[in-house]
């Protein structure tokens, strides 16, 4: 039996609420689940183990650890306390226990999901205990705009993992290779339900539903939306009344969406904020085109992966999305639409879809095949375990 670990923060909607965490990110606890669904299986036994934390400081509470299944996937929870200084340690002691109760097995592996501080005790005892070591690195090391103590500790931590993780790093896009001397290295973009079939209505019903989800900030693209929903509130045409935002996430401008969404014209506006998993997923049902609009220019243009476009293309959704990263190389000229920053140049796309939606649908199709081709749960399985164990 082959064993694996996940040391990340993963956290389910039960624990996320009972907790009263409200600063993790939903897209990459779904990333890592998949991930470890699509591995966990006959002959490999997969564990996630969470830190289960949030930001210290506010009204003193504390939590036990716990463990909850996930499609038959363990996640152990770390306890987690609002109290400064014991919220960190137990973040630094917690998965020690956990991990020396494997200590015999011949054949385990563990994964870091990025190199941070609070993992380093982990990364030690498991280099001690002869676990093959991965490092999951999802994010480049932007510039810190902070104290210079700030950024030269964590060039240190992510040398400490780029040193003691034999096994490589797996990587959220190509450009990130860079970013770290370890090697081999595997691109893994997300996994796709090969059962999953697409909603056959979009672009059928009378208006054209666009949602913008995840994290609401300028970066991302929060304020260019807002910019084109006012600029096609100045000047109403008929394609413009048959279009409905729906913004889902949380962030700066979530605000800013609100104020848009108490006007009564169209394009209507409408917030959800923070959503369930199963809440979420309504709203994908339901949608026709998923925005994906981070800024092209901006500091993680190169250095992460939009995960959401694997996810709104494997729902039949088409995707609208800035041409960063590995999306050009995931869904080349044809399985997406390619945005140019510009207020204008969206207001273009959108109008394109409202009237176009035989083509829409043609492209909205397109995207879904091909990532069906390099997400199919099958071939991720066999590329994720393959390299976790073997590092080919």
């Amino acid at each position: 039996m082959r064993y694996v670990f996940f040391l990340c923060n993963v956290l389910d909607d039960i624990t996320r609420n009972q907790r009263g965490i409200f600063t993790d990110s939903p897209a990459a606890s779904k990333k890592i689940m998949e991930l470890c669904t699509a591995i966990q299986g006959k002959g490999t036994r997969c564990f996630i183990i969470s830190l289960g934390r949030g930001k210290s400081g506010g009204l003193v509470k504390f939590f036990s650890g716990s463990v909850r299944t996930i499609n038959s996937v363990p996640i152990i929870y770390a306890p987690y306390t609002t109290i400064p200084f014991f919220s960190e340690l137990f973040s630094l002691l917690a998965p020690l226990a956990f991990i020396f109760r494997f200590r015999s097995r011949s054949i385990k592996s563990i994964v870091f999901y990025n190199p941070i501080p609070a993992y380093l005790p982990a990364l030690f005892i498991s280099t001690l205990l002869r676990f093959r070591r991965i490092l999951d690195l999802e994010d480049g090391n932007v510039a810190v705009h902070k104290r210079k103590f700030l950024s030269g500790s964590r060039v240190f931590v992510e040398r400490l993992f780029d040193y003691f993780c034999n096994g490589g790093a797996l990587l959220a896009c190509d450009y990130l290779a860079q970013f770290t001397s370890l090697r081999p290295t595997l691109t893994y973009y997300g996994v796709v339900n090969s059962r999953q079939v697409p909603c056959v209505n979009r672009f059928k019903a009378e208006h054209v539903r666009v949602l913008f989800s995840g994290t609401l900030e300028h970066e991302t693209g929060a304020q260019l939306l807002i910019d084109t929903i006012v600029a096609m509130r100045a000047y109403p045409s008929d394609w413009s009344q048959k279009v409905i935002f729906e913004v889902t996430g949380k962030g700066t401008s979530l605000n800013s969406f609100i104020e848009l969404a108490k006007h009564d014209q169209f394009p209507k506006v409408i917030v959800h904020g923070r959503t369930t998993n199963f809440e979420y997923q309504k709203i994908l049902n339901r949608v026709d085109i998923g925005l994906s609009l981070k800024l092209s220019d901006g500091p993680y243009a190169n250095t992460t992966f939009p995960s959401k476009v694997m996810e709104f293309a494997s729902n039949g959704i088409l995707v609208l999305t800035t041409n960063i990263s590995d999306v050009h190389k995931v869904f080349g000229d044809e399985g997406a639409l390619y945005l140019l920053n510009s207020v204008e140049n969206l207001k273009e796309l959108i109008r394109g879809s409202v009237q176009d939606r035989i083509q829409m649908a043609r492209i909205a199709k397109d995207g879904h095949r091909r990532v069906m081709n390099v997400g199919a749960t099958g071939e991720v399985k066999k590329r994720l375990t393959q390299f976790i164990f073997e590092g080919t």
